[in-house]
């Protein structure tokens, strides 16, 4: 305790002087989140998320039909249609029985199918591949059903029958054209025909949103891939799409906080078959946030605010007569200790002050003190606006304490200052001499 008399009034300098920086750099938040909103990667709107979308209407639509019918049939029983007297080759159990010459009762024009070994065997493939193919898109449903609030509704039953993820309320409000709690929406129309259109949007940009949804449903683009990939099946049937329902998949406000970023499609095309294989990886970072801050330059500001609180530490004239940067050992550090303390204060604003920024700015911390603490989105404000001021003003309070150690050097001159405080200099000696 004998040092304090003599540093502990410049610490105390220090905190109001940190605290004012860190109000200036607050008072730009508003600024910084309105650019970094240009900048953030929505999933949501990427054209492979709208594809998944897409496609996956194919699972949802399985389970209305079999709903609404009492049946339990698979994908390709739903989406391939043999001709009239094919109707057997979607059995698989009749397709590896009877290849190579074995007859049927079903009639001649099947028969010849099934004696074609070869032919029979491409076909069995195919419908094999199809088969590998929904696996793997129902296999990356559960993440698609804890992403987004779905439902599909049955447009050809005047009863409205759907099926849903979410409460009945949120649903009836959805199939009601009420979208005011979403921050993400996309709705997907089929018709007696099966063709498909884009309903209503809701997103950032919707635009965007529609044009990647029309590319992927007015071009059938999964039929497409379909029929492209079952050949010789198409020789004695065709492929279809849903029919008569709507589909709507929606992120509802406040979701986003909890979702939002926290996703990413990689899609790859499956070997033999060409169609598209969607995976789906969720975790529980804000990478792209942090990312869309620090490219707006919040960096930038952060280390200008650290170097003007080590500039005022060490040209500030302050009314006091002690000098700790003479007198105090804590105020007195070699040279390299000072370097190494500035090179960890900068990394320490990178590393910690701008996800810290990024989640104040944003209004997560705010989200968070909300929901771990009960307490309302107002109290929760003011919380994270005191955090923020506390974590901003230690995070300064670095550069303030090297600034003022390096008064020495407009006392003592730079040369005079390294030769004495220079641990190069305190373990060779002769270099001093001889400099």
């Amino acid at each position: 305790m004998k040092d304090k008399p003599k540093y502990f009034s410049w610490i105390l300098w220090g905190l109001p002087i940190c605290l004012t920086a860190a109000v200036i750099l607050t008072c730009f938040y508003g600024e910084f989140r309105r650019n970094a909103q240009n900048w953030e990667d929505n999933p949501y709107e990427k054209s492979a998320n709208i594809e998944w979308l897409y496609q996956s209407t194919y699972l949802l639509y399985q389970d209305l039909y079999n709903a609404g019918n009492g049946t339990r049939l698979s994908c390709p029983q739903i989406y391939l249609e043999p001709d009239p007297g094919y109707e057997l080759l979607l059995d698989r159990k009749t397709l590896s029985g009877l290849m190579g010459g074995a007859q049927t009762e079903e009639g001649a024009e099947l028969n010849s199918v099934l004696q074609d070994e070869d032919l029979t065997a491409k076909l069995r493939n195919e419908i094999l591949q199809l088969e590998a193919y929904f696996n793997a898109l129902e296999k990356d449903f559960r993440e698609l059903n804890s992403l987004y609030h779905y439902c599909i509704r049955d447009d050809d039953d005047h009863t409205g029958k759907y099926l849903t993820n979410m409460s009945e309320e949120q649903a009836e409000k959805l199939l009601g054209g009420e979208y005011d709690d979403c921050f993400f929406l996309i709705t997907f129309q089929f018709d007696s025909m099966g063709n498909s259109s884009i309903g209503d949007v809701r997103s950032q940009n919707e635009d965007m949103v529609r044009k990647y949804g029309n590319q992927a449903a007015l071009d059938d683009r999964l039929v497409s891939q379909l029929t492209a990939a079952m050949p010789v099946f198409c020789q004695y049937g065709s492929t279809t799409a849903p029919k008569d329902c709507t589909v709507i998949y929606a992120v509802l406000s406040g979701d986003e906080m909890t979702s939002f970023r926290n996703f990413y499609l990689n899609t790859s095309t499956m070997e033999g078959s060409g169609l598209t294989d969607f995976s789906v990886r969720t975790y529980q970072s804000d990478d792209y946030l942090i990312q869309a801050y620090a490219n707006i330059g919040i960096i930038n500001a952060q280390m200008l605010c650290l170097l003007i609180v080590a500039l005022l530490g060490l040209l500030l004239p302050l009314p006091m007569k002690t000098k700790p940067w003479e007198e105090s050992r804590l105020f007195k550090p070699c040279v390299e200790l000072l370097v190494i303390l500035g090179l960890f204060a900068m990394l320490a604003v990178e590393d910690l002050l701008v996800p810290h920024a990024a989640y104040s700015a944003s209004g997560l911390t705010a989200e968070a003190f909300s929901g771990y603490f009960g307490i309302s989105m107002s109290a929760a404000g003011v919380a994270a606006a005191v955090y923020n001021l506390a974590v901003l003003t230690c995070g300064f309070l670095p550069g303030w304490y090297i600034g003022v150690c390096a008064r020495a050097i407009t006392e003592r001159g730079p040369v005079r200052y390294i030769r004495e405080r220079s641990l190069i200099y305190r373990f060779f000696p002769f270099i001093k001499r001889k400099a």
